[in-house]
């Protein structure tokens, strides 16, 4: 079982950030930036997949899959490969399917536990059983997903490396997950630990910044209705900050596979420019 330190990784990524940390969000603009402004301009402040208009699930979905691509794009440029961005672009492209099919087998996954904890919280009788025309009770779906909790995060945290695996080996989506679980055999405490400390600062940046762009956009625009100025103002701020924490999680888990693989020649290095 490989060493890992959640320290070194932090170290490692620190430095790649600072010397190829134009590069990164050039990618970063391309696939997670412009896509998600789109996407925000056109839906207004506020509005989510559910209630925005049927129209633009299609470039909604199309959005999310050029972030994938971008996800492997950037940990392929972290884990110090020697090539081009816009190599790396093209090999982001190469093994989205892979990684796609990954997620979906995981979100298959999460839904299989939330169903195994909504049968056995029933058979217990501590949930009522479902009526048809009738809303389960706020109560009852949280205590389901309170028992889910603990195994849907134990998941997680042992398939953190999978954009990496993703972007680094030429395995299927089961091999990507496989992989994935073996790297992190062992590790779990230390992954549990930088999963919630990354989770509560992305929390405090959203709850701090997200409010104060909303008021700024109404106080300087007074609306922010899709395709409004008040829309693109929030929808670039919040895509650049999205931009900036998907880059830093993305570089961080690059640099933990690199550890976990055991890769001691995989160092922060500075990518090619150009294509």
């Amino acid at each position: 079982m490989a060493d890992l330190s959640i320290s070194k990784a932090w170290d490692e990524t620190k430095a790649t950030l600072a010397s190829d940390g134009t590069l990164l969000m050039t990618v970063a603009a391309a696939l997670f930036l412009l896509p998600q402004v789109l996407v925000g301009v056109a839906t207004g402040a506020g509005a989510d997949a559910a209630q925005s208009p049927p129209a633009l699930g299609l470039p909604m979905a199309i959005a999310a899959l050029i972030g994938l691509v971008g996800q492997i794009s950037i940990a392929w440029l972290a884990i110090g490969s020697s090539v081009s961005v816009g190599e790396a672009i093209r090999h982001g492209l190469r093994r989205l399917l892979p990684f796609l099919g990954a997620i979906l087998l995981v979100v298959a996954t999460m839904a299989l536990i939330f169903i195994l904890a909504a049968l056995i919280l029933m058979v217990a009788g501590v949930i009522d059983r479902p009526l048809a025309g009738v809303e389960p009770r706020p109560r009852d779906i949280a205590m389901v997903l309170l028992v889910a909790l603990v195994p849907m995060l134990f998941v997680s945290v042992r398939l953190i490396p999978t954009s990496a695996v993703a972007a680094a080996e030429t395995v299927g989506a089961v091999g990507i997950l496989k992989r994935s679980w073996q790297l992190t055999r062992g590790h779990f405490p230390r992954l549990l630990g930088f999963m919630a400390i990354f989770i509560v600062g992305m929390l405090v940046v959203i709850v701090a910044v997200g409010p104060i762009i909303g008021l700024l956009a109404i106080a300087l625009f007074g609306s922010t209705e899709p395709f409004s100025l008040g829309a693109l103002t929030i929808a670039l701020v919040t895509a650049l900050i999205q931009a900036a924490v998907v880059v830093v999680y993305v570089v961080m888990v690059a640099r933990i596979y690199v550890q976990l693989a055991g890769d001691r020649s995989a160092e922060a290095t500075v990518p090619i420019s150009g294509t």
